[in-house]
């Protein structure tokens, strides 16, 4: 069977099945947890709708786990058939051509099954890059990324985490004038994707980086 989840899906496989551990391990009464399994199937099966019959097979067994050994176990099986964020150097570079001696993290220990968008900092330069798949291209974003001292929200993945605020500066309509776009962001992109359930966020902020 080839591959068929991806990674923002997955994460969202496991953000469902703890809900329904936590359902059945801190409620005694079984309405609430009848309405909370019903919840967790029709986000779940909403999500896969256009699944057959045997991938759905292969996560069916997540709204029967008690216990949290039992959804690591799902989730190890499931996770041999999310579709891998797979992305070269040379592809990277070529993203950021006016950008030289770009410090780029080693794509070889990435772990491609748990990453929707590949993000680095150049703390020397202040800089933050995105790099993000959309409609079969990839794109590429560079932008200046100042750290907060406090916990907020990111734009990104819409979880309460460390962040910084993410600046794309672009051209103005008037000539030689520009100006500053962005917004909030996880400090660590790899916090970032673990929490992603969705890319409608990613997908928004980027596309008004680019306007």
């Amino acid at each position: 069977m080839q591959a068929f989840i991806r990674p923002e899906q997955f994460n969202l496989l496991r953000f469902q099945a703890f809900k329904l551990i936590r359902a059945r391990s801190t409620s005694h009464d079984q309405n609430v947890i009848q309405a909370v399994t019903s919840l967790v199937k029709e986000k779940t099966m909403g999500e896969f709708r256009h699944c057959s019959e045997e991938e759905l097979s292969l996560i069916k067994p997540l709204f029967q786990v008690r216990e949290e050994e039992q959804v690591e176990e799902v989730l190890s099986q499931l996770k041999l058939y999310v579709i891998p964020f797979r992305i070269t150097e040379k592809e990277v570079k070529k993203l950021f051509p006016k950008t030289k001696k770009m410090k780029i993290p080693n794509l070889d220990t990435m772990d491609v099954r748990r990453r929707s968008y590949l993000t680095w900092r150049d703390p020397g330069a202040q800089k933050k890059y995105l790099v993000i798949m959309r409609n079969e291209k990839w794109i590429g974003i560079e932008g200046s990324f100042k750290k907060e001292t406090q916990k907020g929200i990111c734009t990104i993945c819409n979880s309460y985490q460390s962040i910084g605020l993410f600046l794309v500066e672009i051209k103005g309509k008037e000539k030689g004038t520009y100006k500053k776009k962005g917004n909030y962001i996880c400090s660590d992109g790899e916090v970032c994707n673990h929490n992603l359930s969705s890319l409608d966020y990613l997908y928004d902020f980027v596309d008004r980086l680019r306007k």
